[in-house]
């Protein structure tokens, strides 16, 4: 896992402010750094900086930015491509000649060279890349499919800038804040993409794959390269089918030049691939986040996990007095303003792991794959299989912070139907007086089961916006790459592809229950679902004089809307702190920010 900033213009390139802004990003590839600068055949300037986390093929023939023996060609990739092997394999059976051993992102540079854009369907990881094409005289990004890591960009006539990392592309631009932005952010809880929280500098999509003219600096194409709604279909899948896949999935994991962690918080996600990990015979470094309140504490089961498979075991303990100090901390890592509490216990359990670990292994997207959250199940279970005619109250099942009474779909079929309406708190905008843009809801045309519709939101907004970029953020500030055995395409299209939500929804997680059946007992199985979670309420309520010494000289809210979030902070709700905390967080990044 890495960080990497890259610059093309007509104008002559600052390398120091390159590399001062490079330094904001350090912590995502802190063992090594290399910059490579000059001008292109067409004459314009570049450069290109790079910050490795070495993890596969250590070797320095491995670093990046990684030139082409004929010069034409630079590539620069954060993330790991699990089949890396097999696509190597392939290549060396054409002549393909490897200069390095076993690195991934030989791979990919070889595999564009010689196949071209469509290459890019062919990885199974987590990756953004930049190539420069000098044949082609263009410059390719891509995201991966889920997002799981990031790519920003800003581009106009003269220049295109582009990286990892939105805090480190701001310090060389110094755009101003987009305020619709900010409103977005407070009725979703993110900045969706392809917006910033800055004016004119965007985010890839997930799985989108752009092509850049470096004549023009005009988009020569611009398309997704995987289309989840693509995959809906009724196919019956077996245990055997899922554990398949899902034990390759783990294994691909594994594979590094260093040690590797694994986070386990003793729910059936983590305990699964627990499970896995031993079954493959591999040692098993594990870490629990434990807290002092009973309410959220799952340290018994994952005490008892780790001992069935006789881990080597760390716990940090995320306490209800945590200080304020390490709050900040927590939201000081974000290059944009992200509301979900989580990120503390997660920040803290990341930096405990990077202290003996590169490498982590988490159960992030097991929910999403399995319909594992509640509301999905009271969901169907409160309406049954279509769309049409649907209740309003249902939503209250979902998360506090997205507010209550939002519609997901009125029509059903041949309809144009958003996926993420729902994940708006319409009453917080309402009470704010602000309107968030509709830019960022997905569309579909065409007929869908209920089931399926509910997990591409799931997948198009909650996970690929909010839970993959928390992940990325906490680990990466720690210098930590996390690898999710449930967040595979391969996985995803074969339950998509499938009639397993409509028929397991009252039990969406049996195929990991018959996995682990044999090793633990009923109250394992039945005990009420936990969150990856602090007690939000008591640091809320317990700390107002604090959090209203940023939310009360706010730039951005008004004396009205000041006036509006004390009112609420005398209603002592878990809305309302959601609510408060996701204003302090965006004074906090506003106050941060470069």
């Amino acid at each position: 896992m890495c960080g990497f900033l890259g610059v093309i213009s007509k104008e002559n390139i600052d390398q120091d402010k390159l590399i001062n802004a490079n330094n904001l990003q350090i912590c995502r590839g802190p063992d090594s750094t290399k910059l490579i600068k000059g001008k292109l055949k067409n004459g314009l300037n570049y450069a290109f900086i790079f910050n490795r986390l070495s993890i596969i093929d250590l070797d320095e023939k491995a670093m990046q930015p990684m030139v082409s023996t004929n010069l034409e060609h630079v590539l620069m990739f954060n993330g790991e491509i699990y089949n890396h092997r097999d696509l190597r394999k392939e290549l060396e059976s054409k002549s393909v000649h490897f200069k390095t051993s076993h690195s991934d992102t030989e791979v990919i540079l070889n595999g564009l060279i010689n196949n071209g854009d469509n290459y890019i369907k062919k990885l199974n990881g987590q990756f953004s890349i930049s190539f420069l094409n000098q044949k082609l005289n263009s410059l390719l990004l891509v995201r991966d499919r889920l997002g799981q890591k990031p790519m920003f960009y800003f581009r106009d006539t003269k220049q295109i800038y582009f990286g990892t990392n939105l805090r480190a592309l701001q310090s060389c631009l110094h755009k101003e804040i987009n305020e619709q932005s900010i409103y977005n952010y407070l009725s979703l809880d993110v900045v969706p993409s392809p917006e910033t929280i800055y004016k004119d500098i965007y985010k890839l999509k997930p799985s989108q794959i752009m092509e850049i003219d470096l004549d023009t600096f005009n988009i020569k194409s611009d398309e997704r390269f995987w289309k989840i709604e693509e995959f809906n279909g009724d196919k019956k899948i077996s245990y055997d089918d899922f554990l398949s896949v899902f034990s390759n999935s783990v294994s691909e994991r594994l594979e590094a030049d260093v040690p590797v962690g694994t986070f386990l918080s003793g729910g059936l996600d983590s305990t699964s691939i627990v499970n896995q990990i031993s079954n493959i015979g591999e040692q098993i470094n594990s870490f629990s986040m434990i807290t002092d309140e009973k309410k959220y504490n799952e340290e018994y089961w994952s005490d008892e996990v780790s001992k069935k498979y006789k881990t080597n075991h760390k716990k940090v303990i995320v306490s209800s007095n945590i200080s304020n100090s390490t709050v900040l901390d927590s939201i000081r890592i974000f290059d944009e303003p992200y509301s979900d509490p989580s990120t503390v216990p997660s920040y803290l359990l990341s930096k405990l792991i990077s202290e003996h670990y590169k490498v982590a292994i988490s159960g992030d997207g097991g929910d999403e794959l399995l319909g594992g959250y509640n509301r999905i199940s009271q969901i169907i279970n409160s309406r049954g299989s279509k769309f049409s005619n649907f209740v309003n109250p249902l939503f209250n099942l979902y998360p506090s912070s997205f507010g209550t009474g939002n519609k997901i779909l009125k029509n059903h079929k041949n309809s144009q139907n958003s996926l993420a309406s729902y994940h708006e708190d319409k009453k917080f905008a309402k009470l704010l007086n602000i309107n968030p843009s509709k830019d960022y809801r997905t569309q579909f045309t065409g007929d869908y089961e209920l089931y399926n519709m509910l997990m591409f939101s799931e997948y198009n907004f909650f996970l690929s916006e909010k839970m993959l970029l928390k992940v990325d953020r906490t680990s990466m500030a720690n210098s930590l790459e996390v690898r999710s055995p449930f967040v595979d395409h391969r996985l995803i299209e074969l339950f998509l592809n499938s009639n397993y939500l409509k028929a397991n929804y009252k039990n969406p997680k049996i195929f990991l229950k018959n996995s682990l059946k044999n090793n633990f007992s009923e109250p394992f199985f039945n005990r009420p679902k936990q969150g990856f979670v602090f007690n939000l309420e008591s640091w809320i309520y317990s700390n107002l004089n604090f959090i209203f010494e940023f939310v009360g000289d706010s730039v951005y809210l008004d004396e009205s809307q000041i006036k509006h979030l004390k009112n609420m902070s005398i209603i002592k709700t878990r809305i309302n702190a959601n609510r408060l905390w996701k204003v302090f967080f965006l004074e906090v990044f506003l106050r941060n920010k470069l």
